[in-house]
């Protein structure tokens, strides 16, 4: 009997042994299993903050983009519409034509059969910007080529000089591409003359270019015609003043002497000038 109850025993023993064995493995089994879900859900929340990070900068970025995009938008409708009030503005040039007394001056009113011999490109309403080729010395008809055209010396030399004051229209890109080829002229004027072998081809009515030399009316035909102020039927260095006298679309502003112009256009401050001088010469008596 002893010894069948130590069997027992011993039986129950490996029992209660092999049963406490199967729950530690299941409870390391259940440990393992919670720390390898903990970590799983871990490194989930660490993807999705990441992810939601990456989702905060892109919209960020996102919205950078679009500021910039509407900027730009912005600055091109600026520029837009600047170049569209730029091309609505318009700028003036004038076109003097002057009749002056002299030998030579009656030779080409014989040729053209016109007063008006002469035409100077005028930049101004004053006539203090008047550019053309003609004589660089009033009295001397012979030494001529570019030159700026001072009103007040030919009103000194040829006090009843007629001239004819027209304005034209011209955008204000087309006024500084003028400026810019007298700026250039000014600077080699000693290079450019006055064309007189041109002057028989027109006669004939054949074109005829001569490097560096114009006439007058060449010279202003050809820098209306270059920058597309104006356009000519016929080869600009057949040009006379008489086309222009001619020319439509051109706005008269005055007929008369070119003194008369000068005094109207400065309000006669010349003879008010000229009166408080005597004024002060008596006083001074």
């Amino acid at each position: 009997m002893k010894h069948i109850n130590k069997k027992i025993k011993r039986e129950i023993s490996r029992k209660n042994r092999s049963k406490s064995a199967s729950t530690r493995g299941k409870g390391n089994d259940i440990s393992k299993g919670i720390i390898s879900t903990g970590t799983r859900n871990k490194g989930n929340r660490r993807k999705n903050n990441t992810s939601k990070n990456n989702l905060g900068k892109k919209k960020v970025i996102d919205y950078m983009k679009k500021d910039k995009s509407k900027k730009n938008q912005k600055s091109t409708f600026l520029d837009n519409t600047q170049q569209a009030d730029k091309s609505n503005q318009t700028e003036k040039l004038y076109l003097v034509l002057v009749s002056t007394p002299g030998i030579f001056a009656t030779i080409i009113k014989m040729v053209t059969r016109l007063k008006y011999i002469h035409i100077v490109l005028g930049m101004d309403e004053d006539l203090t910007e008047c550019y053309s080729f003609g004589r660089r010395n009033p009295k001397i008809p012979f030494f001529s080529g570019f030159e700026k055209e001072e009103m007040d010396k030919v009103v000194e030399h040829f006090p009843k000089a007629l001239c004819m004051v027209t304005e034209i229209n011209c955008t204000p890109e087309q006024k500084e591409q003028v400026w810019g080829r007298i700026n250039y002229y000014k600077a080699n004027a000693k290079r450019y003359h006055y064309t007189i072998l041109g002057l028989p081809f027109i006669l004939i009515n054949r074109p005829f270019h001569q490097k560096r030399r114009y006439a007058c009316s060449q010279f202003v035909a050809r820098t209306l015609e270059d920058y597309h102020i104006r356009h000519f039927e016929k080869h600009y260095s057949l040009m006379t003043p008489r086309d222009f006298y001619e020319m439509p679309e051109k706005k008269i502003l005055y007929v008369g002497t070119i003194e008369g112009y000068l005094d109207s256009r400065n309000g006669y401050k010349k003879y008010y000038d000229y009166v408080e001088k005597l004024q002060r010469q008596k006083e001074k008596r």
